[in-house]
């Protein structure tokens, strides 16, 4: 409690891109704290497990590590920005032909949906491009094995580069830790152990690393507390 104690008592201090970055931390701890107590408690399973998506690079992709993304809710594909970096548990990507905003993956009713949010190089699924250029596309069901393509590669003439897209193979899992039913012909995806703790583990990975990017953040913003005559930041996270 001395670090929240700290944050609320020196919010008015600061300027508002500071208290944006400390609120975030603060919510990382609670969330962390509320989801580890209900651990401890011996919550059901069907409270602690979520669906999986894992999403490999292929030879031809422009380059990313691999990412294991738990789909607690729509899932964000995009280019990095600022605010939004590269994570092995996003779908966030340094790559230029990416839309920043290019697309959403989530699950549904037992089933798993790829939509294009009006991106300017499109989303593609097996060879297929969900829609025109700019344009929404309908929700696309997806299978376990499938291989995803955001953009196309781009050539820079100026400079005579050329960006590459991002193409994975995306292998899909049920919240009870099955694989989602590849298309026919489709090699099934690696067996992980997806049980309830293993899905509490990443979570609480997740927002660790939330809790210490704001940690971090907030110590760079430690010369704008003294600056403002405000106490000394307890970083005990």
């Amino acid at each position: 409690m001395k670090l929240v104690n700290n944050l609320i008592a020196m919010t008015d201090l600061l300027p508002k891109p500071s208290r944006d970055l400390l609120f975030d931390l603060t919510g990382a701890l609670f969330t962390k704290a509320q989801l580890t107590w209900k651990v401890k408690k011996g919550s059901g399973t069907d409270a602690n497990m979520t669906s999986m998506a894992i999403l490999t690079c292929r030879p031809n992709s422009h380059p990313f590590q691999e990412r294991r993304v738990l789909l607690t809710e729509a899932m964000k594909i995009g280019r990095s920005v600022a605010r939004a970096r590269p994570a092995p548990n996003n779908c966030i990507f340094d790559c230029k032909v990416l839309s920043r905003n290019h697309a959403l993956l989530w699950f549904e009713n037992s089933k798993f949906f790829l939509q294009d949010t009006k991106s300017s190089n499109g989303t593609f699924v097996n060879n297929q491009r969900l829609s025109k250029g700019s344009e929404e596309s309908p929700a696309h069901e997806i299978h376990s094995g499938d291989i995803i393509q955001f953009g196309v590669d781009v050539m820079e003439n100026s400079r005579k580069v050329t960006h590459g897209c991002i193409i994975a193979q995306i292998h899909l899992y049920n919240p009870d830790g099955t694989e989602f039913k590849p298309r026919n012909g489709m090699a099934p995806g690696p067996t992980l152990p997806l049980d309830r703790w293993h899905f509490t583990e990443l979570r609480i990975l997740e927002l660790t690393g939330a809790c210490l990017t704001g940690a971090r953040a907030a110590r760079r913003e430690f010369d704008v507390f003294k600056a403002c005559g405000a106490p000394p930041l307890a970083l005990d996270c």
